[in-house]
C-alpha cells in the first residue's frame, strides 16, 4: 500500500467510474493515468504539493494533496465531481 493514498484514491476511483488508474512515472512523477479514454486524458497527483512543477495544462486541487492534471478534451466536469466526492473521505 502507498504511503500517500495513491493506491487508496485509485481503488476509490475504480470504485466510483468503473475506469481503472495506472499508476505511471510521468516526467520523473508518480501519476496515476486512466486505462481507457471514457473521460478523456487526465492525470491525477496524489502527494505533497509543494514538489510539483508549473504545469502548462489545466489543474484542480483537492483536499488530501490530490491534484488533477485535465490534457484536451478531459471530461472535467464528471472527473471533478467524482474526485469532490472520493476526497471529502480521505
Amino acid at each position: 500500500m502507498a504511503v500517500d493514498g495513491t493506491e487508496e484514491l485509485a481503488a476509490a476511483f475504480e470504485r466510483e467510474t468503473g475506469c481503472a488508474l495506472q499508476l505511471r512515472d510521468v516526467l520523473g512523477m508518480r501519476m496515476l493515468l486512466p486505462v481507457d479514454d471514457r473521460f478523456g486524458t487526465f492525470g491525477i497527483l496524489v502527494g505533497r504539493r509543494a514538489a510539483l512543477p508549473h504545469f502548462q495544462f489545466k489543474t484542480r486541487a483537492y483536499g488530501g494533496g490530490v491534484e488533477l492534471v485535465l490534457y484536451g478534451k478531459a471530461r472535467e466536469r464528471e472527473l471533478d465531481k467524482v474526485l469532490k466526492r472520493i476526497t471529502a473521505s480521505f
